[in-house]
């Protein structure tokens, strides 16, 4: 794992005690099985293999959800902007009136009447500026303005549609570290790789492992 670090880091590390040697190389260990298991969907980095493939889910709790009335929903957001402009098509017959939006620091919420359920509803990928949000109607369409209160925040999905199928999450192989601690065993970490979603990052992974 010395792959990992820095000269200076391993030099500070290789003349440390045995017992923080051995704390801080179960710590890179871990870090880096999280960053190459093809299975662990919720970090980045597993290469471009498991970006190619549907499934590998960005790290983003934010999921906005139609209501099954709503024709259409599409939105942007400028690079390096602090805009993000959300289009709605709304039902016909749909006036001003009839809609209500209520934009939260970190959620929001469409209603429609006659709809039994939100027209648009769920998380936001990150924090608004409530005084810059607003929203007007265009003809059939409810147009939606939000302010970013962080412009380096990277909205890349917003709406549930957006996200990607899920991978295949079958374990073909399972790898395990076993941790010591002033030369002691402390127990044992197991991993299981899902081989059918990035078998490339899987074997290589495993081969690492192994040696």
């Amino acid at each position: 794992l010395s792959c990992f670090l820095s000269r200076p880091c391993r030099h500070r590390l290789l003349r440390g005690p045995r017992g923080f040697r051995s704390l801080i190389m179960a710590s890179i260990a871990a870090n880096v099985a999280s960053r190459l298991l093809g299975g662990h969907r919720r970090v980045g980095g597993a290469g471009a293999e498991a970006r190619q493939r549907a499934g590998a889910a960005p790290p983003c709790r934010a999921l906005l959800k139609t209501a099954p009335e709503i024709p259409s929903v599409e939105w942007g957001s400028p690079k390096g902007g602090l805009e993000v402009k959300l289009k709605m098509k709304l039902p016909e017959g749909t006036t001003s009136k009839d809609v209500k939006v209520n934009f939260y620091k970190d959620r929001l919420k469409v209603t429609v009447a006659g709809l039994a359920q939100p027209a648009l509803e769920g998380d936001l990928p990150g924090a608004i500026d409530l005084d810059g949000c607003y929203w007007e109607k265009e003809d059939d369409v409810a147009v939606l303005y939000m302010e970013k209160e962080n412009t380096y925040d990277k909205w890349e999905f917003l709406l549930l549609s957006d996200m990607p199928e899920a991978g295949d999450e079958t374990v073909t192989a399972r790898v395990f570290f076993d941790v010591q601690i002033n030369g002691k065993g402390a127990g044992r970490v197991e991993f299981g790789l899902y081989g059918n979603h990035v078998p490339k990052t899987v074997e290589n992974f495993r081969a690492l492992c192994t040696g």
